[in-house]
């Protein structure tokens, strides 16, 4: 029998992701715990002031979310992301990050790294996430109040950062390139490399199909080439194995989910309770805590599975290998089948009108 040093953990997880697709299996999650948060982000898609909450929904409490977690298990839930809004702004955070890793889920968390404080140190030191990430939204102060409306965010970030380092804690850092905050790239790379944490950067902006402030729109950084976006060499290994998934299991990848991973193996379930195969959408609304996950995630994919190309793409000769996905068909339309003509021009012309 080949062990698993032999085959590889990324071989592994590829043949767990192919199978999972293949028998519509819930591997993965994401759960944002809320919409609120400490920052207010111009580009957040998520976020709402505390008076807007009740008009949308309600929060779910930890029993909730825990009881989600432990239905979809049965199913074959493995892994689980906790996000927001920022999920350290809830109190009981703690109670459902342990109840989760106690059911032996790998639990990731994303966060701003601003409300990291000693207890949370001592926990993640503890019970260390499978990933830990934060977003590093620019290298000064200035920049965090100009684009996160948080005047003294970048101090507060960084000593979280020394204190998880300090402590023995891995972590890495995400950039969402804006107009607001480019210029500080070349710095924050420096702060990673000195951090000694790896650095994903990210050059789109996504709106969303929900209700926000999102100015997503508005701070796009469409002029990419003033900066070296070179890929970590973990993107690349990651891309280029993507790719051959796609030409090995051409049976898994077809229509318009083609190059969705996350398509009948994994589910996002928003703060107000709706569950979506990813959180940029707004389509199915499927209802997991009234309705049962298990009844839900099936009827979620029978909504999927009757999207289609729209018109416009079903004669373009580009339409197989078309890297759009309905996520961002989504963001851009507000359908996960409408036609993004923005992203079209992006990705075909170099041109955005």
């Amino acid at each position: 029998m080949t062990t698993l040093r032999e085959r590889g953990w990324l071989d592994l997880c590829d043949e767990m992701m192919l199978n999972a697709r293949r028998t519509c299996t819930p591997l993965s999650a994401t759960f944002e715990l809320t919409p609120l948060c400490n920052f207010k982000c111009k580009m957040c898609y998520v976020r709402l002031d505390p008076d807007e909450v009740a008009p949308r929904g309600c929060l779910h409490t930890a029993e909730e979310w825990v009881g989600l977690a432990r239905e979809a298990v049965e199913l074959g839930l493995m892994r689980v992301c906790l996000t927001g809004g920022e999920v350290l702004t809830r109190p009981d955070f703690k109670e459902i990050y342990l109840s989760l890793v106690s059911m032996g889920l790998l639990v990731s968390v994303l966060s701003n790294g601003a409300l990291i404080d000693d207890e949370i140190v001592s926990l993640f030191a503890e019970h260390p996430p499978v990933l830990l990430r934060f977003t590093l939204y620019g290298a000064s102060n200035e920049t965090y109040e100009r684009l996160c409306g948080a005047p003294d965010g970048y101090d507060q970030v960084m000593r979280s950062l020394h204190a998880l380092r300090n402590a023995g804690v891995p972590f890495s850092l995400s950039f969402t390139s804006t107009a607001k905050n480019i210029d500080d790239l070349v710095k924050v790379r420096e702060i990673a490399a000195e951090l000694n944490a790896p650095l994903a950067v990210s050059t789109d902006l996504l709106s969303s199909a929900r209700t926000s402030h999102c100015e997503a729109s508005s701070l796009r950084v469409e002029e990419k080439s003033r900066f070296d976006f070179t890929p970590t060499d973990d993107q690349v290994v990651q891309a280029r194995r993507a790719r051959q998934v796609l030409s090995e299991h051409e049976d898994l990848f077809q229509g318009i989910f083609r190059h969705c991973k996350a398509y009948r193996t994994s589910f996002s379930v928003q703060w107000n309770g709706d569950m979506e195969t990813c959180l940029v959408m707004s389509y199915c609304h499927c209802r997991p805590f009234e309705d049962g996950f298990a009844a839900e995630w099936k009827r979620m994919h029978e909504i999927l599975g009757r999207l289609e190309f729209p018109h416009e793409c079903m004669a373009c000769e580009m339409r197989d290998d078309c890297p759009v996905c309905p996520a961002t068909r989504a963001s851009e339309t507000g359908r996960p089948d409408g036609f993004p003509l923005h992203s079209c021009r992006m990705n075909y012309t170099g041109q955005t009108d």
